[in-house]
């Protein structure tokens, strides 16, 4: 068995790469922004490519915008992801103090186990979030073809609440194109980051 097997990380956002957390690979995607029911042509495509990134996903990181508090979109989106019987981590970003990290509370009313308040940006909460990860998805058992055995993690979230800060803060590279302007992450790159002993994917 190789000494850093990889496992993968998906997010809703156009943008991959590698994270690495003690000495495991996880591949990370970070897809376009969703907002349910949207009909015009971009929004539906992001939508199809957010649906194949979950499908291959072992565990969805769903982001939300911690100051604005939980929203209509977030509440579909939510329905839509618990459906999808894997792991979900609530990830409640641009949490930047300990005060904000108390009125996060109100978003355990989405029904989702595990909740994250982190501040993408500052690289606040990070940790605790990578180490949730390691101890929610079990290493794979020793095969001949562990190179290929690969954990992925996808991000999904309404535009603007973070997902690409949160996959550049990951990989630390700055992988996804970050704006104010919803809709920018749309492409896909490819990353490999090393770090605290292991190696990491995101796909962007």
């Amino acid at each position: 068995m190789s000494e850093n097997p990889r496992c993968s990380i998906a997010s809703l956002a156009s943008a991959y790469g590698i994270v690495s957390w003690h000495g495991r690979s996880y591949e990370v995607v970070d897809t376009g922004g969703i907002l349910p029911g949207e009909e015009t042509e971009i929004p539906q495509r992001i939508f199809e490519q957010a649906q194949i990134a979950i499908a291959s996903a072992s565990l969805i990181f769903f982001v939300v915008d911690g100051r604005i508090g939980i929203t209509v979109p977030d509440q579909e989106l939510v329905r839509l992801l618990r459906r999808m019987a894997k792991p979900l981590f609530l990830v409640v970003n641009k949490i930047e103090s300990e005060k904000q990290t108390a009125d996060t509370s109100e978003f355990y009313r989405l029904g989702v186990d595990h909740v994250f308040p982190v501040s993408a940006e500052h690289g606040r909460g990070i940790t605790e979030l990578l180490d949730e990860v390691a101890i929610s998805i079990p290493a794979p058992e020793e095969t001949e073809k562990d190179a290929a055995d690969e954990v992925r993690v996808a991000i999904i979230g309404r535009p603007n609440v973070g997902k690409s800060t949160l996959l550049n803060r990951l990989v630390g590279q700055e992988r996804a194109m970050v704006s104010p302007v919803a809709g920018t992450t749309r492409d896909a790159v490819d990353s490999v980051v090393q770090h605290a002993g292991g190696r990491y994917s995101a796909e962007g």
